[in-house]
This record gives structure tokens, sequence and C-alpha cells, in this order.
């Protein structure tokens, strides 16, 4: 992480604990850090069954063929 990155955080948090609880502005931020970590995993997940699918399927009928 660089530092203008860290900071831009520290200073976001610090903006929502103005308006909010610390309790509560810390838990939203761990329920977004995980929405964030878990809806490209969802994406990865799914990509890599369509190509396990698709790589078996090539495999299988390349067996075949070659049994003729």
């Amino acid at each position: 992480m660089t530092a203008g990155m860290m900071t831009t955080q520290g200073v976001g948090m610090a903006a929502a604990a103005a308006f909010l609880r610390v309790h509560l502005v810390a838990v939203g931020a761990g329920v977004l850090g995980t929405g964030c970590v878990l809806a490209p995993l969802a994406e990865v997940r799914a990509t890599a069954t369509a190509n396990t699918t698709a790589t078996t399927a090539a495999r299988e009928t390349d067996r075949s063929a070659r049994r003729g």
C-alpha cells in the first residue's frame, strides 16, 4: 500500500467517525472490506469452474477422437 492510499483511508475513517460512533465505522469498514474481497473471489471461482468444465469436455472429445 502506498502512503497516500493509507492516508486517504485514515482521513476517511476519521471523517466517518466524526458523524458516527467509532465502533460502527470500524464494523462498516470491515463489512465493506470483506465485500470487496468476496465479490472478485466469486467471479474468479465461477470463471475457474467454467474453464475446468470446458477443459474436461475438450479432453474427453480428444480421447474419443484418438480411439476412432
